[in-house]
């Protein structure tokens, strides 16, 4: 068999080709880059934006206040309202709520901050789940002193999105005493916030909670796959949160205090 023979035209035509298979695929990736860098710029003008018209409330409620803890998930819930929707939600950044308790020597104040443009309606959602609330306008908390030393931390779900927690239903006591109590030992100079951010999330999370009960549900119907390691009550809690509005979450703890050991000790708390 003699060797093929190709001629200098074949050969032009496929490098000419190359080339411009290559100028293409750099301009696809350049026109992405670019493209992507400019929503994330708009995002970030949108956010700075939101950030420089936020406005805090405090909130109070009467000592004899006996509305049951119901009303704050469902208070919360409302927030879903929040979600952009659209196709062009890609663009647009979602309202952020952050819910605080902050202590100081001798007091715990509640707030509630937000971008100014959603005032009202947050407003209006408290006092429809707590009519007997009072709501003021006040200057954004502050627990730093000069010299005061800091700690901090945040918490991270260790586990998939969709896994349960433990809600107040399933808890003996006021799950927001043992915070409190823990808050109301801050002397003179010192102080501490809880601050739970949170705005609506996307459905993403419920079809992987819905995806995940049904793979295991068919993996443990089967004799040769079966593991027994699954709660049923695990899989019954999964499918009660995934009928629930989500919310993409972050919750900080901050403390200041004269000296460090203080602060960490005030943290661990």
């Amino acid at each position: 068999m003699s060797d093929a023979i190709i001629g200098p035209t074949i050969i032009d035509g496929l490098i000419t080709a190359i080339i411009l298979f290559a100028a293409l695929l750099l301009a696809v990736l350049v026109s992405f880059f670019i493209t992507y860098f400019a929503i994330v710029m708009v995002r970030m003008k949108k956010r700075e934006e939101l950030s420089l018209h936020m406005v805090t409330l405090e909130v109070r409620l009467p000592k004899d206040n006996e509305i049951k803890i119901d009303a704050a998930e469902q208070l919360i819930s409302s927030l879903s309202t929040l979600k952009k929707g659209g196709w062009l939600s890609f663009m647009e950044v979602s309202d952020v709520v952050a819910f605080e308790i902050v202590a100081r020597l001798g007091e715990i104040r509640f707030y509630v901050s937000m971008p100014s443009k959603i005032r009202d309606l947050i407003e209006k959602h408290i006092y429809g789940y707590y009519p007997s609330a009072d709501i003021g306008l006040v200057d954004e908390p502050n627990i730093f002193t000069e010299k005061g030393q800091v700690a901090f931390t945040s918490l991270v779900q260790s586990s998939a999105n969709y896994m349960p927690f433990k809600v107040y239903k399933d808890l003996p006591t006021d799950p927001i005493s043992a915070i409190t109590s823990a808050m109301s030992k801050m002397s003179e100079g010192e102080g501490a916030v809880i601050q739970i951010l949170v705005r609506p999330a996307d459905s993403k999370w419920k079809k992987k909670g819905k995806a995940y009960i049904s793979s295991t549900k068919k993996k443990e119907s089967s004799p040769d796959q079966a593991t027994f390691k699954v709660d049923q009550k695990v899989l019954e809690k999964i499918d009660d949160k995934v009928t629930k509005p989500g919310f993409e979450t972050t919750i900080r703890l901050v403390v200041s205090a004269g000296d460090q050991h203080l602060a960490d000790l005030h943290l661990k708390n």
